[in-house]
């Protein structure tokens, strides 16, 4: 799996977490989408990406989130889930270990 789609997976994990809407884009935003660079994001989702990192850029110290409107946190935490969608799509996709009829077969 890919460095970027970890982290979005991560980040995508802290999104349904507890706290408000701004905590979780904050948590998020520092502790997985900092990581990633504009070059990592597909080209259909970079300007979204390179946005939302000029909006948080000093969530270090919180101010990033507190600066934003509910409904910018509510924007950027959509622009989350369809990065999030794409950079997927790109993931390969693994072979299961084991076909459905060898599960069944085996339980026989």
């Amino acid at each position: 799996m890919s460095f970027t789609w970890e982290n979005l997976h991560r980040a995508m994990y802290i999104l349904v977490g507890r706290g408000t809407q701004r905590e979780r884009l904050y948590q998020a935003y520092v502790h997985n989408l900092a990581r990633l660079q504009a070059q990592d994001i597909p080209a259909e989702m970079r300007s979204d990406f390179i946005l939302l990192s000029r909006a948080l850029a000093d969530s270090t110290s919180g101010k990033g989130t507190r600066q934003l409107s509910d409904e910018e946190v509510n924007a950027f935490l959509n622009s989350i889930v369809r990065i999030y969608d794409v950079v997927t799509r790109y993931q390969p996709i693994l072979p299961l270990r084991h076909s459905a009829e060898e599960h069944h077969a085996g339980a026989l």
